[in-house]
């Protein structure tokens, strides 16, 4: 039998995102899925803490109930590094008195205030368009984080990469990226049709 209780989570919490060398490799190149350079040891870690801190107001996660999960980007013991965390209840958010649901509908408030000040302070001279992507079924939870990491970070670095897909923008705009990112494996879909 499978695992019913114990695949979902009852109560919200944080998602746990390991900013690996390979991701960085991956978001630092022209394309996701080949890249030819090599990161030195010595630049992966603040390269990783860059790229982690870009992706922390680009992506939204939702658990199995449809409440807000806090991203935590962590980083290998190498780099000596606290991790990257959005907005959670007693961590770097008011820990308000009442039910947890509301703890973290709090924080997510403050998360989506955070990502609205990014999206109106584009850089000198530019206009950001805010691009929300909602991926499609059967991801689980690690590919669909590291795939909103990585494309979050070439859209922000390269604005080209928008424009192939969307069309033309004018040279003084930019798209600012929103990844939502929701549980949907094959198991959890199953589950959920219940």
């Amino acid at each position: 039998m499978m695992c019913l209780a114990s695949c979902v989570k009852l109560q919200p919490g944080p998602v746990t995102f390991p900013v690996t060398k390979e991701r960085v490799l991956r978001a630092s190149c022209d394309s996701p899925y080949y890249c030819a350079q090599e990161i030195e040891d010595r630049d992966s870690c603040d390269r990783a803490v860059t790229l982690a801190e870009k992706a922390s107001t680009s992506v939204i996660a939702i658990n199995e109930r449809g409440s807000y999960s806090p991203v935590f980007f962590t980083f290998s013991d190498k780099c000596k590094r606290e991790p990257i965390r959005q907005r959670m209840p007693g961590v770097n958010c008011p820990d308000n008195e009442g039910p947890i649901a509301e703890k973290f509908t709090d924080c997510f408030v403050k998360q989506a205030k955070d990502i609205l000040k990014k999206v109106k302070s584009p850089p000198q001279g530019k206009k950001y368009h805010l691009l929300v992507f909602i991926h499609g079924g059967l991801n689980t939870e690690q590919p669909r984080l590291e795939r909103a990491f990585v494309d979050a970070n070439r859209i922000l670095r390269d604005a080209s990469v928008a424009d192939k897909a969307m069309g033309r923008l004018k040279n003084s705009e930019l798209f600012y990226p929103l990844f939502i990112t929701w549980p949907s494996g094959g198991i959890q879909s199953y589950i959920d049709q219940r």
